[in-house]
């Protein structure tokens, strides 16, 4: 199905301004970063980050289990109905720190 510009938009306007979020299109979905980190990927209108159980632990009560394509490995599906922005920006902030800034790519 691809996700729409318009969950992009609700993205935008539902994570906390206090981050620089950017969005990358890869393959008809959208790689999301803070600070130069992929923090997460929208698949199918749905926002995936990745497992650790620093964030299961503070946000079992927010996330389900699935998987942002066919193949992939099984992330966290953010539920933004029940999750408040408080508990968004702290879910951010600990996706930054947990995530390492990507390898630089070799000149050829």
């Amino acid at each position: 199905m691809g996700t729409t510009t318009e969950f992009i938009t609700y993205l935008q306007d539902s994570l906390p301004a206090d981050f620089e979020i950017t969005y990358k299109k890869m393959f008809g979905e959208y790689g999301i970063y803070c600070e130069g980190k992929m923090i997460a990927m929208a698949c199918d209108n749905q926002l995936f980050v990745k497992t650790h159980s620093a964030v299961e632990s503070d946000f079992a009560n927010f996330l389900q289990n699935g998987a942002p394509y066919p193949g992939a490995k099984i992330h966290f599906i953010v539920d933004f109905e029940k999750m408040n922005i408080d508990e968004l920006s702290k879910l951010i902030q600990i996706l930054i720190e947990l995530t390492p800034l990507p390898k630089k790519k070799k000149k050829r």
